[in-house]
């Protein structure tokens, strides 16, 4: 592909895509009179390795000041005929976490997408991209504890698949929509996501594809978590302990603050609204190893319906009243913050590329297959710590210290924006 200019549009265009890594080529076009970019970066430290994004977007010229900051000053320089970019979509080849091998590969992707309405029209907003205004509500547990079950009751709706044994229906992560009326103002609307995940404890899946697909599921969430429901069931299991532990190695113990326990299948629930059982509680802290973590605990019962007329008729009824115990809860003023990653917009975006193309050359190197050693593990984590201290950004203006939980503290130059990636 030879050594490769971008032109000022192309820079922005890259910039407001967060797109990562080596840029080997831009290819800009038009269809429809919508303009499109096919962007093919090569991924740091596996220079074999390249991926392609064809993003949809708008320019339009700023003929306004342009504002530079830095340090405690302020300078403003006119600036004319200066390129700006709305970015409406990014869609990622050959998929979210895949990777091709060759240039040659690449070449013939290129070709197959500019003359390919259908590959131009997928180009709508995917996990690297969606940002909007509902609130993130995102569901943890084990397989079999009533998660999905849950996410059907708050959604109103029968989307997710329910399990029964000790294997996920929930393959990938799934999430749905439901709109509701404010209880203070009638006519004001919230809209919430519910974010299902896979369930800790699957027979069937390894860790590392369970924390990836968590992963991806966190990447949607760009205005960050509202509450993150724990459901468990009647009693607490070893897999309902590692969610509280993944849940914590990845997002740090601040996560607690905005996590609610979900006893489900808890007969006299109508009861206990607006309660907390201290002995659930202080069970529930020895049980996880976190003695001073706050624990806040709702009760619902959302019972599988009944094929019985009469008996699906209460199935119904509580289940009902679950979704309301619910809904108050998620209105009230302890849910009103929202939890936000910070200081992980393109630091992430890269160990993102990093993880997944790890994870790709494991899958198609060894057949092995299954889980990974504690030490296999250790050693991955190793290596993305590594890759963190290679990032050097153009724009750091200064040294800081970067605390991700599952990394641990890294020392990097970096000026970082907001974010909400994982991994």
């Amino acid at each position: 592909m030879g050594k490769f200019k971008p032109t000022e549009l192309q820079k922005e265009i890259v910039k407001k895509a967060n797109i990562q890594g080596k840029i080997k080529n831009i290819i800009n076009f038009s269809d429809e009179s919508k303009n499109y970019s096919i962007i093919i970066n090569r991924i740091t430290r596996f220079p074999c390795l390249y991926a392609i994004r064809l993003v949809h977007y708008e320019e339009y010229l700023n003929d306004s000041s342009v504002a530079f900051e830095r340090s405690k000053y302020r300078y403003f320089f006119p600036s004319k005929d200066v390129p700006d970019v709305k970015i409406n979509a990014v869609k990622r080849f050959p998929d979210l976490i895949g990777f091709y091998q060759t240039n040659e590969q690449v070449n013939r992707e290129v070709e197959n997408i500019k003359g390919n309405k259908e590959l131009i029209n997928q180009c709508i907003y995917e996990v690297e991209t969606q940002e909007d205004e509902v609130e993130n509500i995102l569901l943890i547990g084990r397989t079999g504890s009533g998660k999905s079950t849950l996410a059907n009751v708050l959604t109103n709706t029968d989307k997710f698949t329910v399990s029964a044994g000790f294997n996920s229906k929930t393959r990938k992560f799934k999430s749905e929509v439901f709109e509701v009326s404010d209880q203070e103002e009638t006519k004001k609307k919230i809209k919430y996501r519910v974010i299902d995940t896979i369930g800790v404890g699957d027979t069937e899946l390894s860790r590392k594809k369970i924390v990836l697909n968590l992963a991806e599921a966190i990447y949607i969430m760009k205005k960050g978590i509202k509450r993150v429901l724990m459901v468990v069931g009647t009693r607490l299991t070893k897999e309902e302990i590692d969610s509280f532990r993944l849940a914590r190695r990845i997002f740090g113990e601040e996560i607690f603050e905005y996590t609610t326990v979900v006893r489900s299948n808890y007969k006299n629930f109508r009861d206990m609204e607006g309660k907390s059982d201290d002995n659930d509680r202080e069970i529930l802290r020895k049980k996880i190893g976190f003695t001073d973590i706050p624990i806040d605990i709702i009760y619902v019962n959302n019972p599988p319906l009944d094929n019985d007329e009469r008996r699906r008729v209460f199935d119904k009824e509580d289940r009902k009243s679950s979704r309301e115990v619910l809904l108050r809860y998620l209105k009230s003023d302890k849910c009103q913050k929202t939890y936000k990653l910070e200081n992980w917009d393109t630091t992430c975006v890269r160990i993102n590329d990093y993880m997944n193309a790890k994870m790709w050359k494991e899958d198609n190197e060894d057949t092995k297959g299954g889980l990974l050693s504690k030490n296999e593990l250790k050693e991955i984590t190793n290596e993305v710590v590594e890759e963190m201290k290679h990032i050097k950004l153009n724009e750091a203006e200064f040294q800081i210290s970067v605390g991700i939980p599952m990394f641990g503290n890294i020392q990097t130059a970096a000026k970082f924006k907001n974010c909400c990636s994982i991994i």
